[in-house]
């Protein structure tokens, strides 16, 4: 438990260095980077594979900024593709070319993007990418998932009905507040997430495989907990219905403080 907990803190560690020296970081590295810009009026899916740093803003709707580092650019592939619902980012790896074995993309040295999009739906990441959000509202259901490594940095989210979060990977939530009608959290991988949320629903999933450290204040008509996993589980405020149900050998629920004058 104390290697996890060094885990955990290691991750929060470098979401707040990214959170305070974003503007330092290709400077300090000597990196020459390029910028490109593109327009997509009907984004609702972010999907990256190579080590990133996005950047949700607030702005005029389909703009999208993208910066990398210029020897890398045969190597990085980024478009637009259609989906059912609408339209998707992908930033990825190019399958034509044979990635270099001295690579310099990597977590310290990443792609940045930035986005303005308020009807996005779904980021999935599938590498080593902090996600900064200095936008408040979203699609009305939102899903974040992640199965590497993901730091999200954000004082507010605000997706109206929902707002689901999955993780099979190492995720840290440093958020204040998560605006929503319904919280659903799934983790089989290692999740750090505090925080306060408006949510009436409020569901936890920990997976067999799962370590969560999780502590949120809550003022919902529905609290429901299943633990197969390891790790501390604290909620805090009010809870009208909870409803726990633990597996693991290893975790600990704290729900003594919810329902306190």
């Amino acid at each position: 438990m104390k290697k996890i907990v060094a885990v955990i803190a290691m991750i929060m560690a470098t979401v707040a260095a990214y959170a305070q020296s974003q503007d330092n970081v290709v400077e300090e590295q000597t990196i020459e980077y390029a910028t490109e810009q593109l327009r997509c009026d009907d984004l609702v899916e972010i999907s990256v594979y190579i080590p990133l740093r996005l950047t949700l803003v607030e702005g005029e709707d389909g703009y999208i900024e993208i910066s990398y580092p210029v020897q890398e650019r045969r190597y990085i592939n980024f478009g637009i593709v259609d989906t059912k619902d609408g339209k998707m980012l992908i930033v990825g790896r190019n399958g034509n070319e044979t990635t270099p074995k001295d690579t310099i993309l990597s977590e310290d040295v990443p792609v940045y993007i930035k986005v303005s999009a308020s009807h996005l739906r779904r980021i999935l990441n599938r590498q080593d990418m902090i996600l900064c959000i200095e936008r408040n509202k979203f699609a009305n259901d939102l899903q974040l998932c992640n199965t590497l490594a993901l730091g999200v940095v954000s004082e507010s989210i605000t997706a109206t009905d929902r707002i689901y979060i999955f993780n099979n990977g190492t995720m840290t939530c440093n958020v204040e507040n998560w605006n929503t009608a319904h919280l659903e959290v799934y983790n089989n991988g290692y999740l750090y997430m505090h925080g306060t949320t408006t949510a009436k629903q409020v569901k936890q999933t920990c997976g067999s495989e799962s370590i969560s450290n999780i502590d949120l204040w809550v003022d919902c008509k529905h609290l429901s907990i299943l633990s197969r996993g390891e790790g501390v589980l604290r909620y805090r405020g009010k809870a009208d219905d909870v409803k726990i149900s633990s597996r693991g050998k290893r975790c600990t629920i704290h729900t003594s403080e919810l329902n306190r004058e």
